[in-house]
């Protein structure tokens, strides 16, 4: 999520936008904005969720023959193209971005939702309306949200678990996040 460069303009202005989200990097991405907001996720779950939704729709699921198809290959490149671009988006948003960055972790954000959304705010300078963080709070599943589907099955190879453990500690030990899992 970023912030545009003119947000006391545009929030006073008609458009009231507060945050953009993006999937973007490079300095492409970045030119309009003054401030990010990089929400990390783990990959092996992201990948996962950007597995379902690509053959699932928003909140469908990968039926388990996906993960098979052409013997496997298709689910094996789908893993090292996404587990790369998690590392760059990460990284690039953290590393290169030459704005205010807020790291904020999925699982912490899960965890503490009230609490996270409060630094965000903090982040932001903008105040905190108790009545709508309530209702936020109150609605935090949204309607995108996948219920939660146990595979009967592990997708990832034991070959795919080590890669995508050392990109996970390398990228978290970048961002100054020491407990990979």
């Amino acid at each position: 999520m970023v912030i545009p460069m003119n947000f006391t303009e545009v929030y006073s202005g008609i458009y009231h936008v507060l945050v953009v989200k993006t999937h973007e990097w490079g300095p492409n991405a970045w030119t309009p904005y003054g401030r990010a907001i990089l929400l990390i996720r783990d990959p092996e779950k992201s990948i996962l969720a950007e597995f379902n939704r690509q053959s699932g729709g928003h909140v469908g699921f990968a039926s388990p023959d996906r993960y098979r198809r052409t013997k496997g290959r298709y689910w094996t490149q789908f893993v090292k193209n996404k587990l790369w671009a998690w590392e760059q988006t990460n990284l690039s948003w953290a590393k290169n971005f030459t704005g205010e960055v807020k790291l904020v972790f999925y699982d912490d954000l899960v965890e503490n939702v009230e609490g996270t959304l409060r630094s965000i705010l903090k982040f932001l300078k903008f105040p905190v309306n108790e009545e709508l963080l309530a209702c936020a709070l109150m609605r935090k599943e949204g309607i995108y949200r996948r219920k939660k589907r146990i595979l009967q099955f592990d997708p990832y190879s034991p070959a795919m678990h080590a890669i995508i453990d050392e990109k996970r500690g390398e990228v978290y030990a970048a961002l100054g996040r020491y407990d990979a899992h």
